[in-house]
């Protein structure tokens, strides 16, 4: 994924692939977190300091994305590895 420190982008303006692989980097780091810790820390790797709503809302899309692939699941509202 890129680096968002060096050109602003806007969160809309970033692919789900690229959160997605993030998501996972911050999972295989941790193996556990919830919800709203990985939301807060993925936003933080695109260098935003502040997670809105609609922040919140498409990096909670693509955690979507990954239990639905099979790559993480939600247990008791935290995010686990697969």
């Amino acid at each position: 994924y890129r680096d968002n420190s060096i050109e602003k982008s806007n969160i809309e303006d970033i692919v789900q692939e690229e959160l997605k692989l993030a998501i996972m980097e911050i999972m295989e780091a941790n193996l556990s977190l919830s919800k709203e810790d990985l939301v807060r820390q993925t936003s933080k790797t695109f260098c935003f300091m502040k997670v809105g709503t609609q922040i919140d809302h498409i990096i909670t899309q693509a955690i979507a994305k990954l239990v639905e692939e099979g790559k993480v699941k939600m247990i008791d509202f935290r995010v686990v590895i697969c």
